[in-house]
């Protein structure tokens, strides 16, 4: 399960593109409920996975936050004005209604910004002692969304792939 943070990034249908099975989003399971009786081991077990996937919730919960960050900070504050909710002026959307409705009202990416974000991506080392927060808070990727680029998808879709084979590495490292 090593592509799970291209499903914060990408659509259901993009995401089955480079994974056979669909990406469903960690949800927060409750208060760990084990019933009287239960075994020693058992418990112990129930204990162990409640707490790994509490973990996977928080770290998806964080990773996105990330990322909503980076697009908050590389754009204008006029274009993601409509996307903040008037009483908290927070934004709720998840990443690809985001960046659907950018894409969408105010342009695409150009081609060539891309290229240089991307290769700027590509050079950069990444400290494996520094969390992983540092790396989506780089001043380097920064993409103005700037008309006007007839193929923003592939562009995009081909970016998401090379931030998902350097999370591969990073894992097996």
């Amino acid at each position: 399960m090593v592509t799970w943070h291209l499903g914060l990034v990408l659509s259901p249908v993009e995401y089955v593109l480079i994974s056979n099975v669909p990406y469903v989003r960690p949800a927060h399971q409750g208060a760990l409920i084990i019933p009287h009786g239960t075994a020693h081991h058992d418990a112990v077990r129930l204990r162990e996975e409640f707490q790994e996937n509490i973990r996977l919730f928080r770290e998806t919960i964080q990773v996105e936050k990330a990322l909503i960050k980076q697009i908050v900070a590389s754009i204008d504050p006029e274009y993601h004005k409509e996307l903040r909710d008037d009483a908290t002026s927070t934004i709720t959307l998840d990443i690809p209604a985001i960046l659907q409705h950018l894409f969408l009202h105010y342009g695409q990416v150009d081609s060539d910004v891309l290229d240089r974000e991307e290769q700027k991506l590509k050079n950069y080392m990444w400290n494996i002692n520094d969390p992983p927060v540092q790396f989506f808070n780089l001043d380097c990727l920064n993409f103005p969304l700037e008309p006007i680029c007839k193929n923003w998808n592939s562009k995009l879709w081909v970016l998401a792939w090379v931030l998902y084979v350097e999370l591969v590495t990073l894992k097996r490292d």
